[in-house]
């Protein structure tokens, strides 16, 4: 085996490479099988270490058959188990009727009988999911319905209760307003009768003046009034 590196672009024969960890582990075991030894002569002048397997089948030159030939079947290999552990192979019985309709529905998408059933199998649990999602959506939003029917009840029963209350207030308001009224008339009456008592009490002490200076002058009138009888009597006596 010729284990020549080609520096050219890497082509449809190695397009299969990815590098990756998985790979790489089948890669070594692949050529250890083939009894090639790959990680003999040939360093990495990066890192001073041996190549791993992929960059060994990376860098062969395909121009050499021998070459060519090892990337082909290792590029066989590897979709090969790839597609033994993405496939789990099973025998199943079917009716010729749901068999008929897979066949049908295969030759009218131009593919196989076994992809319409992975399809078909593939969709329908597709479908259940997205069921399943929508019947979880629904409950949320009935559940979600409900407690907004809850709420509009409270908001309607609270409406109602302030209602009530206005209707309370409304009715309060007269009664307020009339026994306002009467307490002011009460305090309007006593004061006027405050203002009428003032005057009568000023004037009692000129009023009982006037009663004693007219009893004073009713004395003094008698005593100067004489009758004629009294001045005969004064008169015989001077005699």
């Amino acid at each position: 085996m010729n284990g020549v590196m080609s520096m050219g672009r890497r082509s449809n024969a190695k397009s299969w490479l990815t590098g990756s960890l998985k790979q790489e582990k089948w890669a070594a075991e692949y050529l250890l099988k083939k009894k090639i030894l790959w990680d003999t002569g040939l360093a990495n002048s990066a890192s001073r270490s041996t190549t791993s397997a992929i960059e060994y089948l990376k860098g062969l030159d395909e121009s050499i058959s021998d070459n060519k030939l090892l990337l082909q079947q290792a590029s066989s290999a590897w979709r090969a188990q790839k597609s033994r552990k993405d496939n789990k192979q099973i025998n199943i019985s079917i009716s010729k009727n749901a068999y008929k309709i897979v066949d049908s529905l295969a030759k009218a998408n131009g593919s196989s009988i076994k992809a319409m059933i992975d399809f078909l199998i593939t969709e329908s649990q597709t479908k259940i999911e997205e069921l399943e999602r929508l019947k979880k959506v629904e409950l949320e939003y009935l559940q979600a319905c409900k407690r907004i029917e809850e709420q509009e009840a409270k908001i309607e029963e609270l409406e109602t209760e302030l209602s009530k209350l206005r209707k309370v207030n409304d009715d309060l308001k007269p009664s307020v307003s009339t026994a306002h009224e009467k307490e002011k008339s009460s305090t309007l009456q006593e004061k006027i009768i405050s203002a009428q008592d003032e005057p009568t009490l000023h004037e009692s002490p000129k009023t009982t003046n006037q009663k004693v200076d007219t009893n004073h002058s009713k004395r003094k009138a008698s005593k100067t009034w004489q009758s004629p009888s009294s001045k005969s009597s004064k008169s015989q006596w001077q005699r």
